[in-house]
């Protein structure tokens, strides 16, 4: 609740903001929601100024443009940044970031690539990339853009995950169906499921956790309870480890939106439970270079995961 009433408050104080500048004459509410907008770049032409450097070897009408999306940045936008590109290319993903008169660059190649993170919560969407750049080196890049344009990074997130191959372009239908058995637990969370799933991925284990609350206080006959853990889905497949969550770290309470962790398998050391106070486990995803995601679960989920984990060293 008290999470939800600080959500409240900043959304109020940055939508009094971005009207004060709509007064002002600055920007009609039209051009103020067309500037967050994400954009498809297709040629050298249309590459910023700042970033015509990189893309030089583009100029050449003869060499095919890669597939590039430009994120904006300028004043009132609800989740501020600076102007960055996102490009694929043949053997690596890269990231520019307009500094100044020029830009900075992060390379991550796909064989590096440790997971992604992608979360669309109502308008607000961002796309996480964690990844070893140079062999020794791990980063990550965050890439906020306005959800409206969320279709434009679905090549991108297809491409790190390359689960498509030419025999099966789309999930085979027999594994769509097993999410059905959801369909009385949570509708939403059977789809997000199904949404999941690409090419020839194999579904080995699935588990739903509900949301997981505790009470702060009861005060005048009302109990007010904290979000402990928002609820989850965790997909293992014969390729990678898909965990679903509702909301994100900024949004605990929202209940419209989700957030998508693909971890491919290979890219996994090992897998632990740890047991906490209060009834409650800690699934540990360890990665490379000392990296790891934690997911909570109620210690009742404890049969479960250990059959998650025995599957996961079975591959």
């Amino acid at each position: 609740m008290f999470t939800q009433m600080r959500n409240n408050l900043t959304h109020a104080w940055k939508q009094a903001r971005l009207l004060n500048m709509i007064k002002k004459g600055s920007l009609s509410p039209t051009e103020q929601t067309k500037k967050s907008w994400t954009s498809l770049i297709q040629s050298y032409e249309d590459v910023p100024k700042e970033f015509k450097a990189f893309f030089e070897s583009f100029n050449d009408k003869k060499v095919p443009f890669p597939y590039t999306l430009l994120t904006p940045s300028f004043e009132g936008y609800l989740n501020r940044q600076s102007i960055k590109m996102i490009s694929i290319l043949d053997k690596h993903l890269v990231v520019l970031e307009v500094n100044g008169t020029t830009y900075t660059e992060k390379s991550f190649p796909y064989e590096g690539i440790l997971y992604i993170e992608f979360s669309t919560i109502l308008l607000d969407a961002y796309l996480k990339i964690s990844g070893i750049l140079n062999q020794t080196k791990v980063a990550s890049s965050i890439i906020k853009f306005n959800a409206i344009n969320d279709y434009l990074f679905f090549p991108i997130i297809e491409r790190i995950r390359q689960i498509s191959d030419k025999e099966f372009d789309e999930p085979q239908p027999e594994e769509i169906e097993k999410f059905n058995k959801w369909s009385q637990v949570s509708y939403k969370f059977m789809n997000f499921a199904k949404r999941s799933l690409q090419g020839s991925e194999l579904i080995k284990k699935d588990i739903f956790q509900p949301e997981i609350k505790s009470k702060i206080i009861s005060f005048l006959g009302k109990t007010f309870y904290r979000t402990i853990s928002p609820a989850l889905m965790c997909i293992l497949t014969n390729k990678e480890l898909i965990v679903i969550q509702e909301g994100n770290k900024r949004y605990k309470e929202e209940k419209y939106g989700g957030t998508w962790f693909y971890i491919p398998l290979i890219r996994i050391d090992t897998l632990s439970l740890e047991e906490k106070k209060d009834y409650l486990l800690n699934l540990s995803v360890h990665l490379p270079k000392m990296n790891s995601l934690e997911f909570v679960f109620q210690t009742s989920f404890k049969e479960d995961l250990s059959q998650l984990i025995d599957q996961f060293q079975a591959i």
